[in-house]
């Protein structure tokens, strides 16, 4: 019996999942090309999503090889990340029926802000970002914390992510797996697993 459903947030519960997406998108307000861009944020992004650096740290790095101010980088990610509205609508309608998570590859400054301002702690029991708990997707063991917080057996869960790369953990432990492409997808396949 199914009994919580987890989410990936970037490509899930967001509009754009991957740096790629977010670096092409950028390229013409950084004056750089997508894979400049690209290659000066993953010189930083891995260190700061299992923790190893901090969110500020990392903005300010970033902000610094692309020679723009951290606010205008900050805003512009944030601005191209932000929130699938619909997906989350979609989400709420879980609530009382499921218990429901965010497990996400993330740095706290980033997914923090988004937390609050769209008050997804009322909606989700437990958000877990890979800054914060120092390990990262597919790591089987951020797997294990998410069903621990949620109290609930791995086997009693959904696991729903856009990098088909982070779902075997999940099915190795029992869970069972979405490869998200799109929402109606998403329902169709939802709607057979309960």
């Amino acid at each position: 019996m199914i009994k919580a459903l987890i989410f990936d947030w970037g490509g899930v519960l967001s509009m754009n999942g991957s740096w790629r997406s977010i670096s092409k998108k950028s390229s013409p307000k950084f004056n750089r090309s997508p894979e400049e861009i690209y290659e000066i944020v993953m010189k930083y992004w891995e260190p700061a999503r299992v923790g190893k650096i901090s969110s500020d740290e990392f903005w300010k790095n970033v902000a610094n090889g692309l020679g723009v101010d951290m606010k205008t980088l900050k805003e512009t990610v944030l601005y191209l990340d932000k929130a699938d509205e619909d997906m989350i609508s979609y989400v709420k309608s879980f609530q009382g029926k499921y218990k429901l998570a965010i497990l996400s590859n993330q740095i706290e400054g980033w997914l923090g802000e988004l937390i609050d301002d769209l008050n997804l702690n009322e909606v989700f029991d437990v958000i877990i970002i890979s800054s914060v708990v120092k390990m990262k997707k597919p790591d089987i063991e951020i797997y294990k914390e998410v069903a621990k917080r949620l109290e609930v057996r791995p086997e009693e869960c959904v696991f729903i992510d856009d990098y088909k790369r982070n779902l075997p953990p999940a099915e190795k432990l029992g869970m069972r797996t979405i490869l998200f492409t799109d929402k109606n997808e998403l329902r169709n396949k939802l709607e057979m697993i309960r």
